[in-house]
């Protein structure tokens, strides 16, 4: 067989494990508050808090605070999803 099949064949494999096991409730984020220090500017206060659904509730004082921590937000949500999609759109899933 050749590699490209057995990559494509592992990648069937592992994917539908990695979403079982993202779906869990322990890799959700915490429910709360999350307040942001670094990669800021010192005047910038950002807090992200989290519903019980864990939607996320943003506050800031300035633009670049609340773009900032939307990222955040998404990176902590969509980590693995946004790796996967880099590494298929280079070709190495």
């Amino acid at each position: 067989m050749p590699i490209r099949t057995l990559k494509r064949a592992l990648f069937l494999l592992v994917l539908p494990l990695s979403l079982a096991c993202g779906s869990d409730s322990s890799s959700t984020p915490d429910s709360g508050s999350t307040s942001i220090d670094s990669g800021l500017p010192s005047s910038a206060e950002v807090t992200i808090k989290r519903d019980s659904y864990g939607i996320p509730y943003i506050s800031a004082n300035t633009d670049f605070g609340a773009m900032f921590s939307l990222g955040y937000a998404s990176a902590q949500d969509r980590l693995l999803y946004m790796n996967l999609m880099a590494l298929g759109i280079q070709g190495r899933t």
